[in-house]
Parts: structure tokens; C-alpha cells; sequence
């Protein structure tokens, strides 16, 4: 009798647990990925605003979001959570793209702040507005970071970028970069080209973030709606090579430094996530055409380990005369010119080469 009392109560416990552990919410800690967009223009209504996150709890209830645009907090309506298609091989679960309702305001800085209500967990991020925004910009390295939309926005020091965007390229005061943080101005030399803005960015700028801004002297600016990753300089610098004539099959060994460019994750939101590299490439020049013959982005493609693991020493066996399609001489049986190595935006001081086939 008593074995039956005790499991009847036992199930009981069982079932009451269970009942107040279902009652009890839970959340769990999120991941904060940055906005869609960090510049926007002004509205006169309300409107929807997007940021993406890991591990977003989607029970509304659980959150509270505010703005802050420097003298008070404005309540944000939160609208909806989606889950969107990305996603990386070190995580399970898929980007989310949080969607709110915000009301409507003029230029300005804003905070957003993030509050789970359950775990009191707390994120904020600051966002601009501006009278006018542009959205097309071609950095010089070829490492790519972004989120939803295919584009890049990692940039480098001492590197000459584009504004591909059909901006006024007329009666330009000045373009700057704009520390996100202390927003501080960077002015940078700018030039105009077939009607499109170059500029580039001065070797002794500060990794970190930054808002790009061209200003005109009528006292209008236009900003780039993303923030600008700024990495910083790494050029291939070679010291030595075993010598300077070469048949197929024989080994050309480099030896320097910076062979291969390490990435500096701690200003990309998906730092751990992602595998962002560059890629290096040996280029070889006759004068008048190029050829790059490519040592790998990742650990695991076939001509990485030709580059050792400190980046300081190259191997390169010269392949056959199918592999190359510039030569010196009608008849190819030869190629001599420089050639150079390249890791993503920086290019290595070149050499001279001559391969007989």
C-alpha cells in the first residue's frame, strides 16, 4: 500500500513540476549581428526598422526596445521576427532579421536599446540619420563580410576605394571618415575619375569603424548607409628568392613576410562565425598581359600549404607551358618579365623572372 502511495505521489510531484517549470518563462542569451543599415534618411511617418541577431527569442513579449535620441526614450513597437536563409558551419541555428515599428524623426544621432526582459540581458547600437545617403561602394580587397545583401564592406589602409553610387561629384568640399564611436573626422584624399569618387584611406587611420561622408560646399553631405570596417596594412614584403631562371618542374622559394593576410575579426559582427580570408596570388607580368597563379584562401584548398605557417616562406613549382597563356616570344619558348605576390588588396615590391620552356 505504502509502494502505491509513493508512486501515486511521486507522479504527482512529477506533474506539478513540470506545470510551474511550463508556467516559468525562459529566454536565453542572444547574439547581436548590427543593423541593416547604420545611416538612414529622414521621415515624416512612421516606418520599419531591421536588425539581425542569433538566438533572438521570438516570444515579443519577452522584449523591450526604446530610443534614445539624446534627451529622451521613445518606445519601439517590436513587429516581427523572421528567420532568414543564412547561416555558418559553426552555429546551428539561421540569422534572424528583427523588424520594429519606429516613429518618425529628423537627422540626428539615435540609440536603439534592446532589453530581454526575462534574462536582462541589455544591447545597444547607435544609427544616423541624414538628409542624404548613398549605397554603392567597391572596396580594393577582395575578403568579403556582409550579412544579407552581397556586398562588402571590409576596407584597408593605405588603399584607394570607389563610390560606384550616381552621387554629385560636383563642387566637393571634402570627404571624411567618421570614427562610429568618438566621431571624429579623418580627412582623406578624394579624386574624380569617368564620374565616379575615389578616395582612399590614409595608412595611419585607426582599425575600428567608421561612417563615410562626402561633403559639398554648399554645406550639404551625403553619407554611405553602412558602416566601413577599416583593417589595417599587412603588404607582402619579399627579402630573398633562390635565383631568377627557372625551367618547368624546378621550384621558385620566397622567403618574407606577410605572405598571407590575416584578417583582424574584432570589428565584424560575425567574428567567430564566419570564415573571412583572402586570397593570395603569385603574378606574373611579360610586359604586357598578367597571369595569377593562385596559392589558396583556405587551409584546405590545394596550393595553401605551399605557403608555410608564419607566412614568411614561399614554395612555387613552375608548371609546364599548358599552364601559362602569356608568353615573351611568338613561338613560347620563353616568359621573362616581374612578377609580384599579392595577398587581397596589397601587392609585394616585383622581381625578375625568366622561365624557359
Amino acid at each position: 500500500m505504502k509502494t502505491i502511495v509513493s508512486i501515486v505521489v511521486s507522479i504527482f510531484l512529477v506533474i506539478l513540476v513540470s506545470s510551474c517549470s511550463s508556467d516559468t518563462p525562459n529566454s536565453k542569451e542572444f547574439r547581436y549581428l548590427g543593423f541593416e543599415k547604420e545611416v538612414l534618411l529622414p521621415a515624416v511617418n512612421e516606418r520599419e526598422f531591421s536588425f539581425y541577431a542569433l538566438s533572438f527569442d521570438t516570444n515579443k513579449n519577452n522584449w523591450e526596445l526604446t530610443l534614445n535620441d539624446g534627451r529622451k526614450d521613445i518606445p519601439v513597437t517590436l513587429n516581427r521576427i523572421e528567420d532568414t536563409p543564412y547561416g555558418w558551419e559553426s552555429v546551428e541555428e539561421y540569422m534572424q532579421k528583427i523588424h520594429c515599428k519606429i516613429p518618425a524623426f529628423g537627422t540626428g544621432n539615435y540609440t536603439l536599446i534592446v532589453k530581454n526582459k526575462i534574462t536582462g540581458q541589455v544591447q545597444s547600437d547607435v544609427f544616423l540619420v541624414r538628409d542624404n545617403t548613398f549605397n554603392e561602394v567597391k572596396s580594393a580587397g577582395e575578403a568579403s563580410y556582409s550579412l544579407e545583401r552581397k556586398k562588402n564592406y571590409l576596407y584597408y589602409q593605405n588603399t584607394t576605394n570607389t563610390i560606384l553610387s550616381n552621387i554629385n561629384t560636383n563642387s566637393i568640399e571634402k570627404v571624411v571618415l567618421e570614427n562610429t564611436t568618438t566621431l571624429n573626422s579623418i580627412i582623406v584624399a578624394h579624386e574624380v575619375n569617368n564620374e565616379k569618387l575615389h578616395f582612399t584611406i590614409p595608412k595611419a587611420t585607426p582599425v575600428g569603424l567608421y561612417y563615410l561622408a562626402v561633403y559639398y560646399k554648399s554645406g550639404l553631405n551625403s553619407y554611405f548607409e553602412k558602416e566601413l570596417i577599416i583593417l589595417d596594412e599587412q603588404k607582402p614584403v619579399i627579402t630573398s628568392l633562390n635565383k631568377s631562371t627557372f625551367t618547368p618542374g624546378e621550384s621558385l622559394q620566397l622567403k618574407g613576410s606577410n605572405f598571407r593576410y590575416t584578417i583582424n575579426e574584432d570589428f565584424i559582427p560575425t567574428k567567430g562565425l564566419a570564415r573571412i580570408k583572402t586570397k593570395t596570388v603569385l603574378v606574373f607580368n611579360n610586359g604586357k598581359d598578367e597571369q595569377a597563379m593562385s596559392l589558396g584562401r583556405y587551409e584546405e584548398d590545394e596550393m595553401y600549404n605551399n605557403i608555410n605557417s608564419t607566412f614568411t616562406e614561399l614554395t612555387f613549382e613552375i608548371p609546364g607551358k599548358e599552364s601559362f597563356y602569356i608568353y615573351s616570344d611568338v613561338d613560347k619558348t620563353y616568359l621573362e618579365g616581374e612578377v609580384y605576390l599579392k595577398n587581397g588588396p596589397y601587392k609585394s615590391d616585383s622581381f625578375t623572372l625568366r622561365i624557359n620552356f
